[in-house]
């Protein structure tokens, strides 16, 4: 039942979708997980709000396969840099409030903060100091200039997944930082 959860990543019309397919394809018998491959589509549906979750709250391993969800879909690392870009300063402005001591319920409410979004950024600041989150938005900006082929020289277009998935992988994990350039 896991393997068919992953699959369809909380899309619970895709779920049972699915489960009644495999009732129909599969009839009495025992299934594996190599059968069930066979017979269940990939449902999961990814999307950029949903792997800045993933990464705030502190989940490398949902990262990645978000990532690679996204990118099999053939959306473009460019497509998602703006949000990326927007979350990661939003971070950085609440660390910086955080720092000197500043109200966290103004700041929450002046960066738009949503109520039900405040304890994940919370858990996001308290793995992270805010010269780290400096660092992140400054490595949005690198990720993006080699996604628009400005970055490293000879840079493979594919590196700009590899340098987004590292980006967020450090967000989510404090120890993939040493992952990061520079």
């Amino acid at each position: 039942m896991q393997h068919l959860a992953d699959r369809v990543e909380g899309n619970l019309l895709a779920a049972a979708q699915e489960i009644d397919k495999l009732a129909l394809l599969a009839g009495d018998e025992t299934l594996d997980a190599a059968r069930m491959d066979a017979l269940v589509a990939d449902s999961a549906r990814y999307d950029v709000f949903r792997l800045l979750d993933g990464a705030f709250n502190g989940q490398p391993a949902q990262v990645s396969r978000m990532l690679g969800g996204l990118r099999g879909e053939g959306v473009a690392v460019p497509a998602l840099l703006g949000m990326v870009v927007m979350e990661l300063q939003r971070g950085a402005a609440l660390a910086r409030s955080q720092a000197r001591g500043g109200n966290m319920a103004a700041e929450f409410r002046a960066q738009r903060v949503w109520d039900s979004k405040q304890a994940m950024y919370k858990r996001a600041l308290a793995r992270h100091p805010p010269a780290q989150w400096e660092r992140f938005v400054a490595e949005a900006g690198r990720v993006d200039r080699i996604s628009k082929g400005r970055g490293l020289r000879g840079a493979d277009p594919d590196d700009a997944w590899l340098q987004l998935e590292r980006l967020l992988l450090a967000v989510a994990e404090p120890r993939a930082t040493a992952l990061l350039a520079g």
